[in-house]
């Protein structure tokens, strides 16, 4: 019975197994492919191959060029090449352990085929509210000529969105120019003409301090639209290079612009700083409080019924520039009357032109020639006056 059992075992296998002239072996199939030495044939189960841990795949002794196991530890096939274990497949570069998926010897270029550090993308990124965007413009070599950068458009949630946009701009042969710019945006702001940005920051190379750009922006509601326009010089080889970071809404959309152009230089300006610094060709800076254009090296404006200027000496005001120009100072006090051209020192409501008051023993008004006293006003109204 046994023997009849085994015969019956081998006739099965046989008939299910075929067996070509030239060495080709069919398994579920009687006509095997030429070019295979082993094809095996099903539509209800597959192939399984050795399965074993890390620890056990390392364990082969003397593995053959092409072997090929399932490593249960990094989940992955893996075959040797002669000199190492490597993964079979499409992830041949990456190693999963548990839920972590990683590379520790290469470095990865998206958009390019030499990285230079261990991820750098050429392109555009974009993750969940900020996005960064990088390229670059020839510049044009008329005065007021322009290029476009491109326009966001934001997405609205009743109204409420924007966002903050950071931009650097470097122009020339070897980016002698550099100005940064940080430009706060509401989504239902709106203006629709184009007007200057005041730079943060700026940097000039002295050789080619000629050469110089403005960045123009027109906003409308739901999009601000960027230019760069020649502001002095015509060197014709320069070249803007822009890098931009804008954090708002997902959905907020950048869409690259290229044309070109000539328009006259904006009047306004756009700014979302309260103290605004302009640096200028000379490498020297003015600085404005309540205005965009400052005419001298600090300029103030008031636009409230309100002081002006107020200096305190930790919790003591002792200069003060009051609204309407008036000035005043403690200690002594000094003030002057702006309307009535009146100057009070001791006196902060002086009755003529010029009032000196003094409560202490000491002189009234001294007057000197470099260190020599030619006249003194004494305590008690005496006069003396020296030769």
């Amino acid at each position: 019975m046994k023997k009849l059992t085994i015969g019956l075992i081998l006739l099965v296998t046989l008939i299910q197994t075929a067996f070509t002239q030239s060495g080709n072996v069919g398994i579920g199939t009687l006509t095997p492919d030429p070019s295979a030495k082993l094809e095996v044939a099903s539509d209800t189960s597959g192939f399984l191959i050795p399965r074993m841990t890390s620890a056990e795949r390392m364990d082969i002794i003397n593995p053959a060029i092409g072997l090929m196991v399932y490593d249960e530890t990094l989940d992955n096939f893996y075959f040797y090449d002669g000199s190492e274990w490597a993964v079979l497949g499409p992830d041949a570069h990456w190693i999963k352990s548990g839920n972590y998926v990683f590379n520790t010897s290469d470095s990865i270029g998206v958009g390019t085929s030499t990285p230079e550090v261990k991820l750098e993308v050429n392109g555009d990124i974009k993750q969940r509210n900020i996005q960064y965007h990088t390229l670059n413009r020839e510049m044009p070599v008329v005065v007021n000529d322009f290029v476009e950068i491109g326009k966001i458009s934001f997405s609205s949630a009743n109204g409420a969105y924007g966002g903050n946009i950071w931009m650097t701009i470097s122009m020339g042969p070897s980016y002698p120019v550099i100005k940064s710019y940080i430009l706060p945006i509401a989504y239902n702001q709106t203006g629709g003409i184009w007007t200057k940005v005041i730079p943060e920051g700026v940097s000039h190379y002295t050789p080619t301090i000629a050469q110089d750009f403005d960045l123009d922006i027109k906003v409308t509601s739901g999009n601000a639209f960027f230019r760069i326009r020649r502001a002095t010089g015509t060197h014709p080889n320069m070249k803007a290079y822009v890098v931009m970071q804008h954090d708002g809404a997902t959905a907020d959309l950048f869409t690259e612009m290229s044309g070109t152009g000539s328009d006259t230089e904006p009047t306004g300006y756009f700014t979302g700083s309260v103290i605004t610094s302009i640096g200028l060709a000379d490498n020297s800076s003015r600085v404005g409080i309540g205005t965009l254009v400052p005419d001298g090296k600090l300029e103030v404006r008031q636009a409230e019924v309100a002081d002006i200027f107020n200096l305190y000496d930790d919790n003591a005001n002792v200069f003060s520039v009051l609204d309407g120009g008036d000035v005043w100072m403690d200690n002594p006090t000094f003030y002057l009357d702006a309307s009535l051209d009146r100057i009070g020192i001791g006196d902060s409501s002086p009755d003529g032109k010029l009032e000196v008051r003094q409560s202490s023993s000491g002189d009234i008004f001294n007057l000197y020639n470099s260190t020599t006293n030619v006249m003194s006003v004494l305590n008690g109204g005496d006069v003396w006056m020296d030769n």
